[in-house]
């Protein structure tokens, strides 16, 4: 898989260590298929988990979009996040409650909207395929009939200029994307599909964007911490099956949106699933718990 580079541009150079355990600020090492994938020291899987990323899912990852630009960081199941964003974000977090994997959580980083009236998103397709073009406009329509204070507008083609967010395809055959978190008041810009994702089910590529949107609208995963919705998918974590059904330390930070709640054992139904996408029928649509997530946001 092509590999992502980000938006915030502090690049640091990436140095593949020995499989050890001897310093904690040593990543570890996995080999699959004789690639290494370096995997986060302790100190950076406490920053993730911080965050309300689960370091079990999280990757070394180089981030490029279209115009060129690049950055290192990490790649925790379909989200983006620098360095410097980690670093900076997860020093300033509040104590929360240990996730129950039922609540839905944000960034620290809010979208703005007006106190009146209605903020107009542009999105911009590029190069896409057809059922990844038609999945992206049923992702929209979700949103935009959702009563908020943002809209989104899309066009298609094979560039870009100014637009507030930016989808493009990489090649890769599974159905996948990546997504950026918000900053400066603006939602995350970027967002990457595998052009693979053409071949699935439409509903399944709905589900797939309507859930990145959310990530660029500053939306965490709901069960972040067990991942009850891949368990249930069947999905066992591909290189990182160990440790994967872990659940969040006890002094995990998040940012819990107020409104949502469950309780660990029916954790609520949420476009925002880990891997709702997968789940037989897909959660493509916005639930009542994610609108009443969006709603007290936007």
């Amino acid at each position: 898989m092509k590999k992502l580079k980000s938006i915030t541009f502090g690049v640091m150079s990436v140095a593949l260590l020995c499989m050890s355990c001897q310093n904690d600020e040593k990543g570890l090492l996995d080999q699959n298929n004789n690639d290494q994938i370096r995997r986060p020291s302790n100190g950076e899987a406490a920053k993730l988990w911080n965050l309300s990323l689960n370091p079990n899912y999280a990757e070394r990852y180089s981030f490029e979009t279209p115009n060129g630009k690049k950055a290192e960081g990490w790649k925790v199941d379909d989200v983006f996040i620098t360095d410097n964003e980690l670093d900076i974000n997860s020093d300033n977090v509040q104590v929360q409650e240990n996730p129950d994997n039922g609540k839905l959580y944000r960034v620290f980083n809010r979208v703005n909207v007006p106190n009146q009236g209605q903020r107009t998103l542009r999105v911009r397709g590029i190069n896409l395929l057809p059922n990844i073009q038609e999945g992206l406009r049923r992702a929209i329509a979700n949103y935009n009939n959702a009563g908020l204070k943002i809209k989104f507008q899309v066009t298609f083609g094979s560039g870009f200029s100014n637009e507030d967010l930016i989808l493009y395809q990489i090649e890769n055959n599974s159905l996948s994307a990546i997504a950026t978190s918000p900053s400066n008041g603006n939602p995350g810009r970027w967002m990457e599909i595998s052009n693979g994702s053409n071949r699935f089910n439409i509903n399944n590529i709905e589900a797939l964007l309507t859930h990145e949107l959310g990530h660029s609208l500053g939306l965490r995963h709901s069960d972040f911490g067990g991942l009850n919705s891949c368990i249930e998918a069947g999905i066992i974590g591909g290189p990182f099956d160990q440790g994967l059904r872990d659940p969040a330390p006890a002094n995990t930070f998040s940012v819990h949106i107020p409104g949502t709640d469950s309780n660990f054992d029916s954790p609520v139904r949420s476009v925002m699933m880990t891997c709702g996408k997968d789940l037989n029928p897909p959660i493509k649509e916005l639930t009542g718990e994610d609108l009443i997530a969006l709603r007290w946001l936007f």
